[in-house]
């Protein structure tokens, strides 16, 4: 059993597609193959899920699925004790923070994780696991992988990531939301002309030697301005390509930071997680399931079919353990 199958479940019987909802069948006569031509059309079921169930009450996700997110989960504990020893800032950031307010952990149809951490401790993170990964497979990078010039925790083949670093910068400006909206707009577009992204989301330069540059633009563009108190904490320009979207929110929105539980353990979380998440885009009542096409936009299901994938899911399961003991032993 897939995790989806704890909602929903679309099957192939001849011809027809039958959704399964909560026990309700649907049958379907469809000229396209795949899921998601079949889940665009019964995207108004969503309002069932929504009327009869209560969405943290949803079950956590099983099987080889499950595997995938507690292998991701223990490394990012891992980095997380190593964070609370050296005093790092960081923050569960989008579904990650989402899944600690709804589920307590991850989202049951969620793989990934996103961590986001204040721009003056982003390359003591890099620095500072990648010494304790040394002489492992895995290593820590920045942009490098599929889709990403965010710092990664990530197999040094690239074959599998663990979790997404992300930069978080503050505004000293007078500009209110819109106009900080505006104004990065512009820089990032001049960032990533200097410095651009490839097709692949590969960076073929040191991502550390483009931090002088972008503070002379967050200057430039009047963001930063000596003397004047911290108003925004918003998505480094950096890490933001050119077709997505800042994340910005009030600095005391985030500041000081509190703490949620999340896959067994206490994290950093912004101050009013509430207003944080419904600034984020698209999010909307974060309380209410997501369309249902939304749970196939991650690839860990298909690949947790691979027998090969949950074979390496299995040695990299004791390997965090291992990690984890070390640090426990230190």
């Amino acid at each position: 059993m897939s995790c989806f199958e704890n909602i929903f479940s679309l099957t192939n019987v001849g011809k027809h597609k039958i959704l399964t909802v909560l026990g309700l069948k649907l049958k379907m006569r469809l000229r396209s193959a795949g899921p998601s031509k079949a889940i665009i059309y019964c995207e108004q079921l969503k309002h069932i899920l929504d009327s009869c169930v209560d969405i943290t009450q949803c079950k956590p996700a099983t099987g080889n699925f499950r595997l995938l997110q507690q292998v991701r989960a223990k490394s990012l504990i891992w980095a997380v004790k190593i964070f609370e020893k050296n005093d790092i800032k960081y923050w569960l950031d989008c579904g990650t923070l989402l899944g600690a307010v709804r589920h307590k952990g991850f989202i049951p149809w969620d793989d990934d994780i996103d961590v986001a951490v204040a721009r003056e401790d982003y390359l003591k993170v890099k620095n500072l696991l990648e010494k304790e990964l040394e002489g492992t497979s895995i290593t820590m990078e920045i942009g490098k992988g599929p889709r990403s010039n965010l710092l990664r925790i990530i197999e040094k083949d690239l074959s599998f990531y663990y979790v997404d670093f992300i930069p978080f910068d503050t505004s000293q400006g007078e500009y209110n939301a819109e106009e900080l909206q505006e104004e990065v707009d512009k820089l990032k577009k001049e960032f990533f002309k200097k410095y651009p992204l490839r097709v692949t989301y590969k960076l073929d330069y040191d991502a550390a030697q483009t931090l002088p540059y972008l503070e002379d633009l967050y200057k430039k563009h009047k963001i930063k301005v000596e003397g004047q108190s911290d108003k925004y904490v918003f998505r480094g320009a950096d890490s933001l390509s050119n077709q997505w979207q800042i994340d910005h929110h009030k600095y005391e929105y985030v500041f000081p930071l509190g703490k949620l539980e999340w896959e067994g353990v206490m994290m950093n979380v912004p101050n009013d997680w509430d207003k944080y998440l419904r600034e984020i885009k698209n999010y909307g009542d974060y309380m209410q399931f997501p369309g249902l096409s939304a749970t196939f936009n991650h690839a860990g299901p298909q690949m947790c079919k691979n027998p090969e994938f949950v074979k390496m899911l299995q040695e990299k399961d004791k390997f965090w353990d291992e990690m984890l003991t070390k640090l426990e032993v230190k």
